[in-house]
């Protein structure tokens, strides 16, 4: 199984947390996702087409920025939906990967790095992607049944 593994810096204008609240039509809120979007796009170009994979994310926050790193999934949801997605509509054909549906990712499983980015205002994303075996249908769980 093969991995890969890039850094992703983000400036604090194009992070969107869990608590945010902001209405879907904030200028603000959507110019975060149209910038996040396209970045993922960029990037699943240089990933390749992948059959089916994890995502394991390190994030390092700006100096003097402390925050809870899983409230960052909104921010990769959005990364990952242009990776997967790159033209904004969900043509299988055209992404890293066929679906972001559980059969074919896994994660993004986000940690806290431990460190600050060392950059005022950004911050870093170190993302890494294991390829897994193809998925295949369990037995149905005895408290299913």
């Amino acid at each position: 199984m093969t991995c890969t593994e890039w850094t992703q810096w983000l400036h604090r204008s194009n992070i969107l947390t869990n608590n945010d609240r902001k209405h879907y039509h904030d200028k603000e809120y959507k110019a975060a996702k149209q910038a996040l979007h396209t970045l993922g796009s960029v990037q699943q170009r240089k990933v390749g087409r992948l059959q089916r994979v994890r995502m394991d994310v390190s994030v390092a926050y700006p100096p003097r920025v402390y925050m809870d790193a899983a409230n960052l999934q909104a921010t990769m949801k959005v990364y990952v939906d242009g990776m997967t997605s790159p033209t904004g509509k969900r043509v299988r054909e055209l992404g890293f990967l066929q679906d972001d549906s559980d059969k074919f990712f896994s994660g993004p499983f986000i940690e806290w790095a431990g460190w600050p980015s060392g950059r005022e205002e950004w911050f870093a994303f170190r993302i890494s992607l294991t390829e897994l075996d193809p998925w295949v249908k369990p037995d149905k769980p005895a408290w299913l049944k």
